[in-house]
């Protein structure tokens, strides 16, 4: 039998050549490492230097090999090699899981507002009042539960304008910049303030410029008043007299734009007619005839009469 001596050449290499022939890339590595050193020579079984302890490819070599960490520094051991997006000097990529620096001093998982939530759970890490164990607060400009189902301002009446600018998120004819409406006892302009500028009507005590005075007929006419109690329905208005005598009373008619016409028949052997007509020209202020007029057989000393008034309110 013929001995191999020293001189013979190795089979080392051609018996890695057959196995990496046998089960392809993918375990030659395996095979090599195995038998390999990671010491910063490039071999002849690799492409690249200590390819065999770089699998992920990164240019950092496994820092759970103990020849790789007799071998390089730290800022060229990879904390895992099976990742290429993971090694020194990468970027750390929150709440993913990964270690992507290989640095513990940049976790993976902080919570800077020390509101006891993760910054992977948490909309708004700078806040400790907004995570999702918190209340929503109304229109305070934040979504304090970091839930979009529950709104910071909502618009119940549908008026386009929300709850935190709306005066009355319930009445859909009250919201900022609306015009006041007349008489319908809603603040629509949200200043505070209900029909502000609306005419509110004359209904009120009006004092007149003068006495009417008359009295006939030995004191059964007594007509006395300086003042009158004015009811506006319109188009319907009255006119009361307000004094120490009996008649007229209130006289009843219509209001017509700013035109009045009222009246009062008191039938009789003596017909009593009383007319109260004139005009307001203005808010506070009205211009009128009255007028006293008696037919009949039994009016004794009672004669027609009238007088011109001013009126204004008390």
């Amino acid at each position: 039998m013929r001995r191999l001596d020293a001189a013979a050449p190795s089979l080392a290499p051609l018996f890695a050549l057959l196995v990496a022939s046998a089960c392809g890339a993918g375990c030659s590595d395996v095979s090599i490492a195995g038998s390999a050193r990671c010491d910063g020579e490039l071999q002849s079984t690799e492409e690249t230097l200590d390819a065999p302890f770089d699998r992920d490819g990164d240019g950092y070599f496994d820092g759970a090999n103990e020849d790789c960490v007799e071998t390089y520094g730290a800022t060229v051991l990879d904390c895992d090699d099976a990742d290429p997006d993971a090694h020194p000097g990468g970027t750390e990529a929150e709440c993913n899981g990964v270690d992507d620096d290989c640095d513990a001093a940049t976790p993976d998982v902080q919570d800077l507002d020390g509101d006891l939530v993760a910054s992977c759970d948490d909309c708004n890490d700078t806040d400790p009042a907004v995570s999702p164990n918190a209340i929503e607060v109304a229109c305070n400009g934040k979504d304090d539960d970091c839930r979009e189902d529950t709104p910071d301002a909502v618009d119940a009446d549908a008026d386009g304008t929300d709850s935190c600018g709306d005066c009355d998120d319930a009445q859909s004819l009250a919201a900022p910049g609306l015009d006041e409406t007349c008489d319908d006892a809603i603040d629509n302009d949200c200043d505070g303030a209900v029909d502000e500028g609306c005419f509110a009507g004359y209904s009120d005590v009006w004092t007149l410029d003068q006495t009417v005075s008359y009295s006939c007929a030995w004191g059964n006419v007594n007509i006395s008043f300086a003042s009158l109690l004015i009811e506006e329905a319109a188009p319907t208005i009255s006119f009361t007299s307000i004094g120490g005598g009996s008649q007229p009373g209130t006289m009843t008619g219509t209001l017509t734009g700013t035109d009045f016409a009222t009246s009062r028949f008191l039938p009789g052997t003596c017909n009593e007619t009383y007319t109260f007509e004139g005009w307001f020209d203005g808010e506070n202020s009205f211009g009128a005839t009255f007028e006293a007029e008696f037919t009949g057989s039994l009016c004794l000393d009672c004669t027609s009469r009238s007088w011109t008034v001013v009126g204004t309110r008390s």
